[in-house]
């Protein structure tokens, strides 16, 4: 398990018609300017292939053949990629993973068995990462929704291990 600091994140692509690859910032410490990739990016052939997701740390890159909506834990150590629903390795509704910042897996998200939901309801997945801060409740974690039987986000507390704690905190989708 690596403890390097991240420093960025990109978006790997790949064109499926002549294997043209591209990186898109999407995290960065010290530089936030992603408009030059996505040009990029878009004068590949299309369609694309969202391939990885590249970690760079002061020794180097990393690539993690898994793609998603990824964010960097405030530890700046670890990464979170929320999967969608064509993922087969991270199903829903436990569709995300936390990963080290040297590419390796620290563990799968399992939402909690207490709740309005049950393991086997069909439809709940992991929707997004929030951080709260209420005087009663501070902590990051992510947003678990169902999108036919339940309307709202409901906050679900990460407190580094796989298993994500219901806070009865919910709030509307905007």
């Amino acid at each position: 398990m690596s403890k390097e600091n991240i420093k960025e994140i990109y978006y790997v692509f790949k064109s499926s018609i002549n294997a043209q690859q591209g990186e898109v910032l999407v995290f960065s410490q010290e530089k936030f300017d992603s408009i030059g990739a996505w040009k990029k990016i878009d004068s590949l052939k299309k369609p694309l292939i969202n391939v990885g997701t590249c970690i760079v740390t002061d020794t180097g890159k990393k690539i993690i053949d898994e793609s998603g909506t990824v964010s960097v834990l405030p530890n700046h150590k670890n990464l979170i990629i929320i999967f969608d629903n064509n993922n087969k390795k991270f199903l829903c509704p436990n569709n995300a993973a936390i990963y080290n910042s040297d590419g390796t897996l620290k563990h799968q998200l399992l939402l909690p068995e207490e709740g309005f939901w049950t393991p086997d309801a069909e439809g709940w997945y992991i929707h997004s990462t929030y951080y709260a801060d209420f005087p009663n409740l501070k902590g990051w974690g992510v947003m678990v929704t169902n999108n036919h039987k339940w309307p709202d986000l409901c906050f679900c507390l990460y407190d580094g291990t796989p298993n994500l704690i219901w806070t009865k905190y919910s709030q509307e989708r905007r």
